[in-house]
């Protein structure tokens, strides 16, 4: 049995569907050649996280590499480098991983603390382009450092010793643990950046990975790759997939075309095409906690630099006519800047 996705992307406040199908005509995932072939909306732009970070990326990344946490199947934070999931000290400012000592990069190089370290003050350097530096603020001295009013060296993350890393925040963070398992926070090969310097992540043989697959086949600009098993991962043996194919398809109507053909496992659609699914037995609607927004230039001298031409816009636009007649993919028009149910109050 194989399992295929058709998946809707989203906008305005963010909604998915996803076809999945089971059968003898499902594609690839299948027993004999264990691979699974899957989609991409968007090109990748660079693997480095202190470079870019776009979708794509981290979806790449987040099969290829592994940080101090992963999500479980109930989308909480389970261990993944680090030993267990740790309780905060010094009031809930403090934090200490001890991190697994089968690690291994795809090299064959121990992961180490100070790989976190490298790749945290990389990430918050005045010099990093991602966009991303600011989601380590709370960090003790990030912001300061991404300023360039401290030297990298201020940040809070300490390498205690080679499998010890120790991070500390300016106040307590209780959504900490979970932003553990984004990519922003995952380490990197202290030998790769010095190997490869400033073509670090450029290209798939331009970078170690220390997760379950490694990146294979990307140029740095083609639309098409793979992700193969990496085998130094420590978790090697509960790898079951031997394979997965990449590719970045735009268009929705191609997208379903490649679906409906077998030549994808998963695939994002959206407009009319996702109009025409509605009843499809193989649509899942999947809830997504985004934002898609219009962000306008505000640069001084230019005419949308005046906030009451700016309210025109958002008035003169019909947010309800674009999520359900445009998209068409289970979207809501936003009308607040945070999604709704995006958090959960335990005690109601």
């Amino acid at each position: 049995m194989k399992v295929r996705n058709l998946l809707l992307s989203a906008s305005a406040v963010l909604a998915a569907f996803t076809l999945s199908a089971c059968g003898k005509n499902s594609s690839s995932a299948s027993k004999e050649n264990q691979t699974l072939h899957l989609m991409q909306t968007g090109e990748i732009m660079s693997l480095d996280t202190a470079n870019q970070a776009n979708i794509s990326q981290w979806n790449v990344l987040e099969n290829s590499m592994e940080g101090l946490y992963r999500a479980n199947k109930a989308g909480n934070p389970a261990p993944a480098l680090a030993t267990k999931v740790v309780k905060p000290t010094n009031h809930g400012k403090r934090y200490t991983f001890n991190l697994r000592k089968d690690a291994k990069w795809s090299n064959g190089d121990p992961v180490t603390a100070q790989d976190f370290v490298a790749s945290w003050r990389r990430q918050t350097s005045p010099s990093a382009q991602s966009g991303y530096s600011y989601i380590f603020t709370g960090v003790k001295n990030a912001t300061k450092v991404n300023e360039g009013k401290l030297p990298a060296n201020k940040l809070g993350v300490k390498a205690l010793n080679k499998h010890t890393l120790q991070v500390d925040l300016e106040y307590p963070m209780p959504y900490f643990t979970r932003m553990m398992v984004m990519p922003a926070f995952f380490p990197q090969s202290q030998a790769a950046l010095k190997k490869f310097g400033d073509k670090y992540g450029t290209s798939s043989d331009k970078m170690y990975y220390d997760g379950a697959f490694k990146v294979k086949g990307w140029t740095g600009s083609n639309l098409s790759w793979s992700l193969e098993k990496n085998e130094h991962y420590f978790d090697r043996k509960n790898v079951k997939l031997k394979k997965m194919t990449m590719q970045v398809v735009k268009d929705a109507n191609t997208a379903h075309q490649l679906f409906q053909q077998g030549d994808l496992d998963d695939a994002t659609i959206t407009g009319t095409t996702a109009q025409g699914l509605q009843k499809n037995k193989n649509l899942m609607h999947l809830d997504r906690a985004g934002v898609y927004y219009l962000q306008l230039n505000q640069v001084k001298g230019h005419p949308l630099s005046n906030s009451n031409l700016r309210k025109a816009v958002s008035l003169v636009l019909d947010k309800d006519h674009l999520a359900e007649k445009v998209l068409s993919n289970g979207s809501k028009a936003a009308h607040t800047f945070v999604a709704p149910k995006v958090a959960k109050d335990p005690t109601t």
